[in-house]
């Protein structure tokens, strides 16, 4: 494009182990992973395949990114790297497990690499956002509504920047308070007949009777 403010767009997949080394050549500042998987699955019907994509796309090349762009961000001395975790690495949701995973990885990783850059000049954090629609389009849920991509783009701008300086570790979440309220007032209207239909079968398995069985006194009365 040309000029102070000239762009240069890459197309690569960075499952590649060889695609990281590639990408970082330059003088670097910033790196932002937020390249992401997302595969829904029961446990019993994942396959090698999704299991090794989605953590060699989540996971490995986060790594390996950082990895290959430590030098160019330690020769400026004040280098950050931003990661993209989820509410999902710390609330349970059916089918998501594979995801999860990869975002719990996210974290734990996070918190490492800033114990082990930070001395060296380089703060390295993690956004978790929460319900961001594909198309953009702000919807209500019962608390109190979805995100918009520029909602978590602008925290990410906000730990690449100086003013967040003192920030390095955190994992800051992104969710518009979802992530601290129960889980029926944070799910989106058309989960709620799922969510009913999961506590109907909860209430038929046999850990909720024995736990209704325990809460009985000696006599067979419910305690006051």
């Amino acid at each position: 494009m040309g000029g102070t403010d000239a762009v240069r767009t890459v197309v690569a997949d960075i499952a590649v182990p060889n695609t990281a080394g590639a990408l970082v050549t330059a003088a670097l500042d910033v790196l932002v992973h937020a390249a992401v998987v997302v595969d829904s699955a029961r446990i019993d019907e994942w396959t090698v395949a999704q299991w090794d994509r989605a953590h060699a796309v989540n996971v490995r090349a986060a790594a390996l990114l950082v990895g290959a762009a430590v030098p160019h961000l330690v020769a400026g001395r004040h280098g950050a790297v931003v990661l993209f975790s989820s509410v999902q690495a710390q609330r349970g949701l059916p089918g998501s497990a594979l995801y999860a995973s990869t975002k719990g990885a996210i974290e734990s990783l996070t918190r490492h690499l800033a114990v082990e850059l930070g001395p060296r000049g380089v703060r390295v954090n993690a956004v978790a956002p929460g319900w961001v629609p594909a198309d953009g389009t702000p919807r209500v849920t019962r608390y109190p509504r979805s995100g918009r991509a520029e909602e978590v783009a602008s925290v990410v701008v906000f730990l690449a920047a100086d003013g967040a300086a003192w920030v390095n570790g955190a994992v800051l979440a992104v969710d518009g308070g979802v992530g601290v309220v129960h889980p029926v007032y944070a799910s989106p209207p058309e989960t709620v007949g799922w969510s009913t239909r999961m506590r109907r079968r909860l209430r038929r398995s046999p850990t909720d009777a024995i736990v209704a069985r325990l809460s009985r006194s000696p006599r067979g009365r419910r305690p006051r």
